[in-house]
């Protein structure tokens, strides 16, 4: 082989070695939302609600670069501005090579009760909700301030049948016009794991990104019963009783709540079959338990596992929940009927039943009152009732005898 012939393959062989070098990193150039330069920005990817840091990356002012093999395809990765004071997340693909992004609010700026972060969105089935998109300040430079909607703004969002009727309508993301709206609201969403996905683009200028995607979970409605059977009627007093309640709702423990209170009542019974009920008013207590809608019961607040294990906020359902009932003591010397019954938060309007954290938060459009949710049969068939009856010590009479001077 000619030596010429040896240098041209060589020149070629180096010049695929720094094309590959050249494209094998990516360099993902981070701005503030105000359009200044990022300092010290970090990134991560973003999947089940968890972030991680991405690794083997450096950063040169705003500036991140990730060493080979670079970002991933088709991979949504979650960026943070100086100090994380501001978030966005971005879908990379190979075809996108190096990239700018512009980072926003943790608190979404026309209404802080909506903002982003990594978790995905617990929804309770049947309850309207809805989803905003942060314009791009550059297409919509009033909005910010004012909360305006350049008129050449559009949104195509894109969304799965089961998530319920969403307005605007799903739309292909390529291909759709979309509408002068960066919300969206779903009604009657039923239960199902769904992908929304929204694009920004606008009738000015034929160009988008690849969108935005956040995961939906729709799940049922919680449910609360009683575990603990009631106890066999008892001779004499008996000693305070512990009753366990089970919660039922797909949700991680670091996001489980409920509110519900539970009433104690006592009576005296004619018989045991409670032909003749004498309620004792002193001793009855409509909270004798309570978990009103602002202090639930969560983490390090009456929530446990099973066995009142600790979480730790990663456990998934069910979860549980004691409390311990009054003495068991008889009243007036007469048959006495301890009741305990599941009934819904001293701060919650309407039907008695419970209402969790999640199921709350899904009615923020509707607001209040709050659905509470009927609660659920306990393991002995009992409507989430615990029952516990003291009978007094038999007294037993004199023994009688025909006298001795009876014939005397």
């Amino acid at each position: 082989m000619r030596k010429s012939t040896l240098l041209k393959l060589a020149l070629v062989f180096i010049a695929m070695i720094m094309f590959a070098g050249a494209y094998a990193q990516t360099n993902v150039t981070v701005l503030n939302f105000d359009g200044t330069a990022a300092t010290n920005p970090t990134i991560f990817t973003v999947a089940s609600g968890v972030e991680t840091a991405v690794a083997g990356t450096s950063v040169a002012g705003n500036v991140i670069t990730v060493a080979a093999p670079g970002l991933t395809n088709g991979t949504t990765y979650v960026v943070y501005n100086n100090a994380a004071a501001q978030r966005t997340t971005f879908i990379w693909l190979t075809a996108d090579g190096n990239v700018t992004v512009r980072t926003h609010t943790i608190a979404f700026s026309r209404n802080a009760d909506y903002k982003q972060s990594a978790q995905d969105v617990y929804q309770t089935a049947g309850s309207t909700f809805g989803l905003y998109a942060d314009p791009d300040p550059i297409y919509n430079p009033s909005y910010a301030g004012s909360g305006t909607i350049d008129a050449a703004a559009r949104w195509v969002w894109n969304f799965p049948a089961g998530l319920g009727t969403g307005t605007p309508a799903s739309e292909v993301l390529a291909t759709g016009v979309g509408t002068n709206s960066n919300y969206v609201q779903f009604v009657n969403p039923t239960v199902g794991s769904y992908d929304v996905m929204v694009v920004e683009k606008s009738t000015a200028v034929s160009c988008f990104d690849n969108g935005q995607s956040i995961h939906v979970n729709v799940i049922a409605a919680p449910t609360a019963v009683v575990t603990t059977l009631n106890p066999a009627t008892a001779c004499g007093d008996q000693a305070a009783a512990t009753v366990e309640i089970k919660f039922t709702e797909s949700v991680p423990a670091s996001l489980a709540g409920y509110a519900f209170s539970v009433q104690q009542t006592v009576d005296n019974l004619s018989d045991l079959a409670a032909t003749t009920v004498t309620n004792i008013p002193a001793l009855t207590n409509a909270t004798f338990v309570d978990y009103p809608l602002l202090t639930k019961c969560k983490m390090g607040n009456g929530l446990t596992g099973a066995a009142a294990a600790v979480l730790t906020g990663t456990e998934s359902s069910p979860f549980y929940t004691t409390f311990t009932t009054s003495a068991l003591t008889v009243q007036n010397n007469k048959i006495t009927r301890y009741t305990y019954t599941l009934k819904k938060a001293s701060t919650a309007a309407g039907a008695d039943g419970i209402i969790s954290a999640i199921s709350q938060k899904s009615e923020y459009v509707k607001g209040a009152p709050f659905t509470t949710y009927v609660f659920g049969s306990g393991a002995d068939g009992a409507d989430a009732v615990y029952v516990a009856i003291v009978m007094p010590k038999p007294q037993t009479g004199p023994v009688y005898f025909i006298p001795n001077n009876y014939a005397y």
